[in-house]
């Protein structure tokens, strides 16, 4: 793996997002020049319309992050509760898939999502009620 020498240590990777994170401006410069030098020896490039350095606060896989605190995206928190009530297991299972990325900022999660864990049940009838639709809105 390309990056393996500094992931971990400074460098996070999901798919193709990338976080680095630095404890000062001078040693955020030379992080970078660290990753661009591995990068450029693999023959590889960036999208520079998709990358931004030295931020203090950035949103990242949903999450909006700074130095002092990580918080939820709300405009990301916005869609869930203004989406579509789902219609199918297919779709709560999407729903609580999306719902359980923010499970660390939601206190008694499991218990608030009971409505819908409970329509995921084997042999459960399919019924969208009003305590399933409460959880979107929570």
């Amino acid at each position: 793996m390309i990056l393996k020498p500094v992931i971990g240590r400074f460098m996070s990777v999901y798919m193709d997002d990338v976080i680095i994170t630095s404890p000062s401006f001078n040693e955020h410069l030379d992080h970078l020049k660290q990753v661009f030098t591995l990068l450029r020896d693999a023959g590889l490039t960036l999208n520079k319309d998709k990358c931004h350095f030295a931020r203090d606060k950035l949103k990242y896989l949903g999450l909006v992050i700074s130095k002092e605190e990580i918080e939820t995206d709300q405009s990301k928190v916005k869609a869930i509760t203004e989406m579509k009530p789902p219609k199918n297991n297919k779709e709560v299972s999407k729903v609580l898939g999306m719902v359980g990325w923010y499970q660390k900022f939601i206190p008694q999660y499991a218990d608030i999502c009971e409505p819908l864990y409970r329509l995921k049940k084997k042999g459960a009838k399919f019924n969208w009620s009003t305590k399933a639709q409460d959880v979107l809105i929570r």
